[in-house]
């Protein structure tokens, strides 16, 4: 059960802590008190202090202040967040591995993605032939941006200027192939969202940002089908049979 801490000012050390009965001159001693210590349960949101671990969840789970995620026993600071969460992490997982090597399910295409990315799925696809295939596949660039048009936007008024090192150059060519050398080649996001410009270093990045629907994106069938074409490309790259 939480409750607030005292700090009536009776005498000099008038700031008591009702849990362990420390003193203190002014009520920002004591609230650093609760804080800091470990065997104390302290919401600094709501200044309340509770008797125990479960009664600090409990009252995250309860207060419309908080975004509490109860398996997880994790406080996210927006209800926009949680709710992302909530979907990436607890939803149902009935979205299949493109991959018929592997019967894993996820909860989205992006979560999907990413696993390919990471090189974990069985059929071996990793990062670099996700981002092969997007470039093969994605002849509009309504999903990434070549190495050569970032060069082309980035005119500074005399050289175009790498956008992660600031180094010069005199034609965009040099430029480009600097951008995918192996000093920015982990930096550099090509992938950019053909309606509000957002940049993201990883197609399942990419993927997550339209999805969760921020922007107008997904509202063009062009950029959707697009998608979907890598995602069947990927699939007949790494078929077994």
């Amino acid at each position: 059960m939480p409750y607030h801490y005292d700090d009536s000012d009776s005498d000099d050390y008038a700031h008591c802590c009702k849990q362990c009965g420390m003193k203190y001159r002014s009520q920002e001693g004591l609230r650093q008190h609760c804080i800091e210590s470990p065997d104390h349960y302290y919401c600094e949101d709501c200044n309340k202090l509770c008797r125990s671990k479960y009664g600090l969840h409990d009252h995250y789970r309860q207060s419309p202040k908080h975004h509490w995620c109860v398996p997880c026993k994790h406080n996210f600071d927006s209800a926009q967040n949680l709710k992302m969460h909530t979907e990436c992490q607890h939803g149902p997982r009935d979205v299949e591995c493109v991959s018929d090597q592997c019967d894993r399910k996820f909860v989205n295409r992006s979560a999907m993605i990413k696993h390919l990315e990471n090189g974990i799925c069985s059929s071996g696809i990793n990062r670099s032939d996700v981002h092969k295939c997007v470039r093969r596949t994605d002849d509009e660039e309504l999903i990434m941006k070549e190495p050569i048009s970032v060069a082309y936007d980035s005119w500074n008024g005399r050289a175009f200027e790498c956008p992660l090192c600031d180094k010069e150059f005199d034609d965009v060519k040099p430029l480009a192939s600097h951008l995918i050398s192996r000093k920015h080649q982990d930096k550099i996001r090509l992938y950019t969202c053909p309606d509000c410009d957002s940049r993201f270093g990883l197609f399942s990045a990419f993927v997550e940002h339209v999805d969760s629907n921020k922007c107008n994106a997904l509202s063009s069938y062009s950029l959707g089908n697009a998608i979907e074409t890598v995602l069947e490309q990927l699939a007949g790259d790494f078929s077994e049979y």
